[in-house]
């Protein structure tokens, strides 16, 4: 019987892109523990979710809502 292998050409970020936040996760768990990744990496989950939400729905927020961030926004610069 023939043996015949396929090649497919991912690149890390097209990959990436295609994974759930769950998939995400899972993949940063294994490159600390492969020890790809080293030293304390904090993921705030709490806050990427609020920002996330933010640009999301940027489009229904209230002309008051965008001057609170674009002032925040202005501080940091």
């Amino acid at each position: 019987m023939p043996d015949f292998t396929a090649s497919i050409d991912i690149s890390p970020s097209d990959y990436i892109y295609e994974c759930s936040d769950y998939e995400i996760k899972e993949l940063i768990t294994e490159l600390k523990e492969s020890g790809y990744l080293k030293g304390d990496i904090i993921i705030d989950d709490e806050w990427t979710e609020m920002i996330n939400k933010i640009y999301k729905n940027r489009l229904l927020l209230s002309n008051e809502d965008e001057e609170i961030i674009r002032n925040i926004s202005k501080k940091l610069i």
